[in-house]
């Protein structure tokens, strides 16, 4: 297991603020102990400011762990071209992962890993919580030497459910419906998965 800094780069290459990744970070730093050096950028940002570019190549060249979140097209991220040659010379294991699964296996190659590694790592970024998060960025310090522990499994998103922000997660429909007033107006949505 190293003693250095885990170097993590985070791109996010999609509407999602890269500085998402401050808290998994914290909690991975506090869950574990490992001390992490984090640099994040959005590809807004990165379009149109050839000194932060630059800087995320620095970064880049001499991180542990790069991971690359993209809602579709990487190309949206004008040097992408660019920034992948960068990537393929890198010493880091770099991860992108984007809801088109085709792109994610385009750039598959990136990541030095296992398939089953890759698979495994992939799993924890299907569904956002910050315990898939944590546990997303655990492998990622176990696959680059910093970690013998494992994360728990990732967990799974109920397919249908009420949420409300007053209730625990699983309420039953009639605990929840017992809270009601009858003289008050309740709105409820459906949003399909």
């Amino acid at each position: 297991m190293r003693l250095s800094v885990f170097r993590i780069v985070f791109l996010s290459i999609q509407s999602v603020d890269a500085g998402t990744i401050e808290e998994p970070v914290k909690n991975l730093r506090e869950t574990l102990g490992i001390d992490v050096d984090l640099f994040t950028a959005n590809y807004m940002d990165l379009n149109d400011n050839p000194l932060l570019y630059q800087e995320l190549v620095t970064h880049t060249q001499t991180a542990d762990f790069i991971y690359i979140r993209s809602m579709t097209d990487v190309h949206r991220f004008r040097k992408f071209d660019q920034y992948e040659c960068v990537l393929k010379t890198c010493k880091a294991a770099v991860m992108l992962l984007s809801l088109n699964l085709d792109i994610t296996l385009q750039y598959r190659s990136l990541f030095r890993g296992t398939d089953e590694e890759f698979l495994k790592m992939r799993k924890y970024t299907l569904e956002r919580t910050r315990n898939n998060d944590l546990g997303f960025l655990t492998l990622a310090a176990k696959f680059c030497g910093f970690t013998d522990s494992e994360p728990a499994e990732p967990e799974i998103q109920r397919p249908n459910g009420i949420y409300h922000k007053r209730f625990d997660r699983d309420v039953a429909l009639e605990d929840y419906l017992s809270t009601l007033k009858p003289d008050t107006v309740t709105v409820g949505i459906i949003i399909p998965q």
